[in-house]
């Protein structure tokens, strides 16, 4: 069953212009072995596109905000007062740019935790075609 933007929301404190996830589509199998897949739909509507550019940090962006959703149902659920925090990039590449019209399919896998820092590798598709991939490293306060 989908996780809808609203539920989404609840979740994360990201709000829009900058809530950079539509709907999770993982099953509760995949989230319980650590893994999420989320869309993001990418439209001239975004105030973030630049001409018809959606810019590549954003991927980056969306990325931690699918692993945040992640540690959320994998990990344990954050209370109101906690927050996941983007606490390091690695190995962060760049294959194709991502214009608007372009859906985006966001793959995360959790790697491994440490007291409160907690590590993840990500991909961004769109269709088959990988357009970003990297590791990253989130803090839960």
């Amino acid at each position: 069953m989908p996780i809808s933007v609203s539920e989404i929301m609840e979740i994360l404190p990201h709000r829009y212009p900058f809530l950079l996830i539509d709907r999770v589509i993982s099953t509760p199998a995949e989230l319980a072995s650590g893994k999420l897949t989320a869309i993001k739909n990418v439209t001239t509507n975004d105030t973030v596109v630049f001409g018809e550019f959606y810019p590549p940090l954003l991927l980056l962006e969306s990325m931690a905000q699918a692993s945040g959703i992640l540690a959320h149902y994998y990990l344990s659920p954050m209370s109101e007062d906690q927050q996941c925090y983007f606490a390091s990039i690695k190995n962060a590449r760049f294959y194709d740019v991502v214009k608007a019209g372009d859906q985006l399919l966001i793959e995360i896998q959790f790697r491994r935790q440490r007291r409160t820092i907690v590590s993840f590798s990500g991909t961004v598709k769109i269709g088959e075609k990988i357009v970003c991939t990297s590791e990253f490293m989130c803090a839960r306060q």
